[in-house]
């Protein structure tokens, strides 16, 4: 058996069954996402040169609204013999044999056979150009029965029982000794910490987060169901999940962010963010360490941006379109006093007021640098958020 994995799958699968020809070959899989078949999508097997029965397993990917899947033996030239395709669900399975598959799958021009032979398996000649068959029917249509969980899972509820078991003969055994332990604060103690322990996670199963994309700018990873089958991909998908949902964990994060920037004037995360003076915080984004680290713009560089600015603006004159460049300075370069005094400046004159005058000097293009204007109004009111790396309403008017 032949089977290819990829980050985040489904727990579905979908298995060929067939004899190959003597020839080496690629056979591939697609899944159709809400609008066509994507090489990101696909999975390929790579089959020995011999007349063997091969049983082979692609994992569906994972997507919103999976459409059809296509068969696919590539460029390769060649007969097949497929005996059945069947889609793998968590208890119930979907089966296409002979005429089904004759009824469900249709091939495309470069396939010169698609019948059913004799003994009920699928004849399948590739001319050796693209040839492929494709479903009539979509994944999503049968997500439904793929999906349905078994009534219970033989195996771990043999396990589960035969623990129950030994735990009872334990806790009966040793139920006298607990009983005659006093009870005292460091009972209470004890209690107090796994009642604490285990609220998080009594939580997210009880009140789970509500998806909300404004927030997080990502959708957070659900709750996997219960594969036996595939037991160690069920793990690392709850562990995703766990890390994603765990009971009060926004709070927890905002606690522990607040109380280190108010107590020890510590940043909770100094890999994006930095404490400077007087609370004010700077991103360390790579852009701004390479502004405010290394103030040397090379003349080699000048001369490229200035190319590339030239081209861009003549091919907007072409259509008779005014081209300019407004730049807005980062916070770094306008409140530079509160930046910690680790960080120093090699040189006075930035990047971007080094490119502005030799843009001046050397070129027509419209270039507009904001750090004047910015460095004379902060005078009068703040331009930028001191917690944060955006221009305020100040800033931006």
């Amino acid at each position: 058996m032949g089977l290819i994995e990829q980050n985040k799958l489904k727990r579905h699968q979908i298995r060929n069954c067939f004899r190959c020809s003597n020839q080496e070959s690629n056979f591939q899989f697609f899944q159709e996402d809400s609008v066509d078949f994507k090489p990101a999508n696909s999975q390929t097997l790579k089959l020995q040169a011999e007349s063997i029965d091969y049983k082979i397993s692609f994992n569906i990917p994972e997507m919103e609204k999976p459409g059809k899947i296509r068969l696919d033996p590539s460029v390769t030239s060649g007969k097949w013999l497929i005996k059945k395709i069947i889609l793998k669900g968590l208890s119930k399975d979907i089966e296409f044999k002979g005429d089904s598959i004759i009824k469900h799958f249709k091939p495309n021009a470069d396939v010169k056979a698609f019948e059913q032979t004799k003994d009920k398996s699928i004849k399948l000649e590739s001319s050796g150009n693209d040839a492929y068959i494709v479903s009539d029917f979509k994944i999503k249509d049968y997500l439904e029965i793929l999906e349905e969980k078994p009534f219970i899972y033989f195996l771990p509820f043999c396990f589960s029982f035969c623990c129950f078991i030994l735990l009872f003969y334990l806790s009966k055994q040793k139920l006298q000794v607990f009983t005659d332990i006093p009870f005292n604060t460091n009972h209470i103690l004890l209690f107090s910490f796994i009642c604490i322990i285990s609220l998080p996670l009594i939580w997210m199963n009880t009140f789970p987060i509500e998806q909300n994309v404004f927030t997080e700018k990502r959708i957070l990873k659900p709750k996997p169901a219960f594969d036996f089958i595939h037991i160690n991909r069920f793990f690392n998908a709850y562990t995703d999940y766990f890390e994603d949902n765990l009971g009060f964990k926004k709070q927890l994060s905002t606690l522990n962010s607040y109380y280190k920037f108010k107590l020890f004037r510590a940043s909770s995360k100094p890999d994006r963010v930095i404490v400077g003076k007087d609370s004010w915080l700077f991103s360390v984004d790579q852009l701004t360490v390479a502004i405010i680290k290394t103030n040397t713009l090379f003349y080699e560089q000048s001369r490229t941006i200035k190319q590339n600015l030239e081209e861009m603006m003549n091919a907007y004159k072409q259509h008779n379109v005014k081209f300019s460049i407004i730049i807005l300075p980062v916070k770094s370069s306008i409140y530079s006093e509160f930046l910690p005094n680790y960080i120093k400046r090699e040189s006075k004159p930035t990047k971007l007021s080094q490119l502005s005058s030799y843009l001046k000097q050397f070129s027509s293009i419209n270039f507009i640098d904001l750090t004047e204007d910015y460095l004379k109004e902060k005078k009068s009111a703040d331009v930028f958020y001191q917690h944060d790396v955006h221009i305020n309403y100040a800033g931006g008017f």
